[in-house]
């Protein structure tokens, strides 16, 4: 029993009865045996397909849409800058104008954000830069190939004097020139500007030898490693000086000796008993000032001369003309300076800042019979005896 549309374009096969009231569509043949109550008619029978004209399967002979419609969702064209892969139904939204350029990595005007290649590159053909020897006024993209004026020095320099080191592109230079150190030639000039085009001077002719390969050296005439033909570096320059290390002013920087050396001659400190003012340089040989007689308890052996501080009298502790007056307990301590109190350590109030002992020691003893020595309980030869084997021993 159905009460809705019922839509066929087939073969509706039923045994029993159908009741329905609404339409029923039927397109194909009927075969059944039940009957059929339906209070509509059976015929016009709809055409299934996409109704919507937007949609690009749009199909103008349906009469019910069937929801296959495909909807535009973007750009369907391969060739286009914003093709979208995922599309099924283009939108017209493509554009071919956004991601063409030159995709050519070599050309001067490679257009890294293009991804369509449109004709337009540039490729390197020549030197373009006006102030190569090889400029290419033709050329419309670099090749890297440019090359650039050389600084070239003469052959010999000692007989080429008045030929100044040159600029200019290689093969346009003299016969007697040579291709100079680079480096060298541009740090000549740029010390000194008179050496390209114009006469030598003075110091064209020290970092001509840089130029031409020399090794480096001083060249400084003052110094004793001077080098004339040497590319200079004053770094390398020692001078003269003293050189013996036994002389007060040695110098040990020094390259070569000057004959400047001032030997030990004599003590130079006038507070010496043997002061030479005549001395440029101590020799080590001063003495000095204090009591020179072997009598005397403080007499110097180094002494080099008397200054009349000899004393002859010791004190109680053995110090020469010391104030201690004595020392009874020869402790190395005067009795002035003594601390009394209980040296003995076993005693109860031993004082460990106490130099000498004034009898205060005080002893707890083991039992109520201090004689019985053994603590056997009786008095007796036994501990005569032991007290005999411990007489003299210090106590502890």
């Amino acid at each position: 029993e159905n009460y809705a549309i019922i839509e066929n374009n087939g073969f509706i096969y039923n045994e029993g009865t159908i009741f329905n009231n609404g339409p029923i569509y039927q397109c194909g043949a009927w075969i059944g045996g039940g009957p059929i109550f339906n209070p509509y008619t059976t015929d016009n029978c709809p055409v299934l397909g996409c109704t919507d004209t937007t949609a690009c399967n749009y199909d103008d002979t349906a009469t019910m849409d069937d929801g296959s419609c495909i909807l535009p969702d973007g750009c369907t064209d391969a060739t286009a800058c914003n093709y979208d892969a995922t599309a099924t139904c283009d939108d017209g939204s493509c554009e071919f104008t956004s991601c063409v350029g030159c995709t050519d990595a070599s050309a001067c005007n490679y257009d890294d954000t293009a991804t369509m290649d449109d004709g337009s590159c540039v490729l390197p053909d020549g030197c373009t830069d006006a102030t190569a020897c090889n400029f290419d006024p033709a050329a419309g993209c670099d090749d890297g190939s440019c090359t650039y004026p050389q600084y070239f020095i003469p052959v010999d320099f000692s007989t080429s004097f008045n030929e100044p080191m040159i600029l200019v592109c290689a093969g346009n230079e003299p016969a007697n020139y040579v291709l100079a150190d680079q480096g060298c030639a541009q740090a000549q000039v740029d010390n000194d500007p008179f050496c390209l085009d114009i006469d030598w001077d003075a110091i064209c002719v020290n970092v001509y030898n840089c130029c031409a390969g020399a090794a480096p050296g001083c060249t400084d005439e003052f110094a004793c490693n001077f080098d004339p033909n040497a590319c200079p570096d004053f770094s390398l320059c020692v001078y003269p000086g003293c050189t013996d290390p036994a002389a007060c002013n040695f110098d040990a920087s020094a390259g070569c000796d000057d004959g400047s050396c001032v030997l030990p001659d004599g003590c130079t400190d006038a507070t010496a008993c043997n002061f030479d003012p005549a001395a440029g340089c101590d020799d080590g040989s001063c003495t000095y000032p204090g009591c020179n007689d072997a009598a005397a308890c403080n007499f110097d052996p180094n002494a080099g001369c008397d200054d009349g501080s000899c004393t002859y009298e010791v004190d109680a502790l053995g110090i020469c003309d010391g104030d201690c007056l004595s020392d009874y307990n020869g402790n190395g301590i005067c009795d002035d300076d003594d601390i009394v109190g209980c040296t003995y350590p076993g005693a109860d109030n031993y004082d460990l800042n106490a130099t000498m002992d004034n009898g205060s020691c005080i002893f707890t003893l083991g039992s109520d019979c201090p004689e019985d020595l053994n603590n056997d309980g009786l008095v007796n030869a036994t501990d005569l005896l032991q007290f005999l084997g411990s007489f003299g021993s210090m106590c502890e």
